[in-house]
């Protein structure tokens, strides 16, 4: 079923498929793309996706499409607070036939023909083969593929299809079905420097047709729930770091350590997230070797609202993410708008879009504990050049890594 809302007023229709968009995901880029293309380009705005509860998420699995519109707010309550205007379309469940999924192909089937721009995330056989059908329906319709691209996950993946047994054969139809989906796509994004440099020398695709397109931040809906951002003076001593607290995937013990040997002075540190049931044991343990971080490193949960987490943000002066893993993370975006000092890992792929090549941020070896508490130290006994750092830093994130200037890269090819 669709949700409609007040329209853009233009007959052009765009279409965003992400199979497994649940609330959170309309803050990111499978939510914030379709809604600046409707609000800043103008189209009529579609995001196609299965339904999911709220209480579940992506874990309790794929539901039934509701048709109780007071049972999609409470599933989706960003549809009105974060991406007001934009549609939703539900798919019904009708399971997979071979590699792709029945009721994407009967959508695309029945609507193609009013599709005028297709926006595929993620470059991989199921929406190769999507791309195809839309094609197919609507030969003059534009496909966008926007890559969100992981390179530990393409490093690991020698093909995009498994098609035959015999490799030398199935290498050659790959790379033919390939050219052949390139030719249909009309513009290719990638979100960081380096995944753009990998896939254009990895996979040679046209290159007029590949672009640089940071994610970003909604600037507007800051401003609307954050009027005021806080000078470097009127900022706290904090350390922030914001994700799911205790995932694997965060290494937040990193951080931890760090800091457990330091003199913090008058610095706190915050992390900021849900936090996994399995963390809290180390939590406390952690209390119990270090008892006087108690009153300096707080665990406070996850953030009721999107004004609460920019709050955090606003109050800080340095942000710390220590992943083992990443693409181009939302929350970067966020603390280099508030003008949080970056420190990434340097498995953070994205790091010199982000940080305009190291001009605004320093990365650390992710195995490299010694590194990161050099680095906190040195802040910690003077803020003299944090103050320009950080005031470079916001300045950057203000031009580079907000949906409203990110988007209107894509206007030369619709």
């Amino acid at each position: 079923m669709a949700i409609k809302s007040e329209g853009s007023g233009t007959n052009k229709k765009w279409v965003t498929l992400v199979l497994h968009a649940e609330n959170l995901e309309l803050r990111k880029d499978p939510g914030q793309i379709p809604y600046h293309a409707y609000k800043v380009l103008g189209f009529e705005s579609t995001l196609v996706t299965y339904y999911y509860s709220i209480e579940k998420g992506r874990s309790g699995g794929a539901q039934p499409p509701s048709e109780d519109s007071e049972k999609i707010k409470k599933d989706y309550p960003f549809l009105e607070t974060e991406v007001p205007g934009l549609k939703m379309h539900f798919l019904p469940l009708k399971g997979r036939k071979r590699f792709y999924e029945r009721a994407v192909f009967e959508y695309l089937k029945i609507n193609a023909k009013n599709i005028d721009v297709l926006n595929l995330l993620h470059f991989g056989s199921e929406n190769i083969f999507y791309g195809f059908i839309y094609k197919y329906y609507n030969p003059k319709g534009k496909i966008y593929l926007k890559l969100d691209i992981d390179l530990d996950f393409y490093n690991k993946t020698e093909r995009i299809f498994q098609i035959a047994k015999l490799p030398i054969i199935g290498k050659w139809i790959e790379w033919i079905i390939i050219r052949f989906f390139f030719n249909l796509v009309s513009i290719i994004s990638a979100e960081s420097s380096a995944g753009l440099m990998y896939f254009k020398n990895r996979f040679k695709p046209p290159t007029p047709k590949l672009i640089l397109l940071p994610n970003g931040v909604d600037e507007d809906r800051i401003k609307a729930l954050v009027p005021v951002l806080r000078t470097f003076e009127e900022k706290e001593n904090i350390i922030l770091s914001v994700g799911r607290i205790g995932n694997i995937q965060k290494n937040n013990e990193m951080l931890m350590e760090a800091v457990s040997t330091l003199d913090l002075k008058d610095w706190k540190v915050f992390f900021v997230g849900p936090i996994e049931k399995e963390f809290l044991p180390k939590v406390e343990r952690y209390y119990e070797q270090y008892p006087k971080l108690r009153e300096k490193v707080f665990f406070v949960g996850a953030s009721t609202s999107p004004q609460e987490l920019y709050e955090y943000y606003n109050r800080a002066k340095i942000f710390c993410l220590t992943s083992r893993w990443e693409g181009f993370p939302l929350v970067c975006c966020e603390a280099a708008y508030f003008g949080n000092y970056l420190l990434y890992s340097n498995k953070i792929n994205a790091f010199e879009t982000l940080t305009d090549n190291g001009k605004y941020g320093t990365q650390f070896s992710i195995n490299d504990i010694e590194a990161l508490k050099y680095l906190l130290m040195q802040f910690i006994e003077s803020t003299d050049s944090l103050k320009i750092k950080t005031s470079l830093c916001q300045e950057f994130a203000k031009k580079n890594l907000t949906w409203q200037e990110s988007i209107k890269h894509l206007i030369p090819y619709l």
